[in-house]
């Protein structure tokens, strides 16, 4: 859960540009500018994704095992 947040965290940093453009492709290229974008903002759709479902397992009600005897 803690590496999905930091996933998340660093990605949403990363699309509010606070770097300025110093660590990233030029934007001014054309398609290849985008791709950094792309690629944060498909990190930040992935890691929220497993951050719901880790909870919603963690919530998950356990289902009982079966009696597994047999009547002879």
């Amino acid at each position: 859960m803690i590496k999905y947040l930091f996933y998340a965290i660093v990605s949403i940093l990363y699309l509010l540009n606070f770097t300025l453009g110093v660590f990233e492709i030029p934007d001014n290229l054309p398609f290849v500018g985008n791709i950094d974008e792309f690629a944060a903002s498909g990190l930040l759709i992935y890691s929220v994704q497993k951050m719901r479902e880790l909870k919603r397992l963690k919530n998950a009600t356990p289902i009982p095992p079966e009696d597994t005897k047999t009547d002879v």
